[in-house]
């Protein structure tokens, strides 16, 4: 079988936020725009550090595959995609440890 080395690499994070939007906050009076825009700010935040958790992950991998070993083709195939489902995970426990450690958000103010 042939060997095979990485060369080169690209990792793809497609990362979608998606947040509340009031669209009418003139109606509301400035208490409720001031909870409003807190609200909004920290939920912000916080979904701004899950996006960071993908970015970073994305960066891992791409230096994890990068750093692979000449092999055979399909055994270097099987080591990148277990390194890439072993970073996934570990992003995933990265979330989760976040929203534990926050209340999904609400220690740092999502709340309303």
């Amino acid at each position: 079988e042939a060997i095979c080395r990485p060369s080169a690499a690209r990792v793809t994070t497609l990362i979608t936020i998606t947040l509340p939007r009031w669209t009418n906050p003139d109606q509301g009076n400035e208490k409720l725009r001031s909870k409003w825009l807190a609200f909004r700010s920290a939920l912000e935040r916080h979904e701004r550090a899950h996006q960071q958790h993908a970015v970073d992950a994305g960066q891992r991998l791409y230096d994890a595959l990068l750093a692979l070993p000449a092999a055979p083709c399909r055994e270097l195939s099987q080591q990148a995609t277990a390194l890439a489902r072993g970073i996934i995970e570990q992003g995933q426990e990265r979330d989760a440890e976040l929203d534990m450690r926050t209340d999904y958000g609400r220690k740092e103010g999502v709340k309303f």
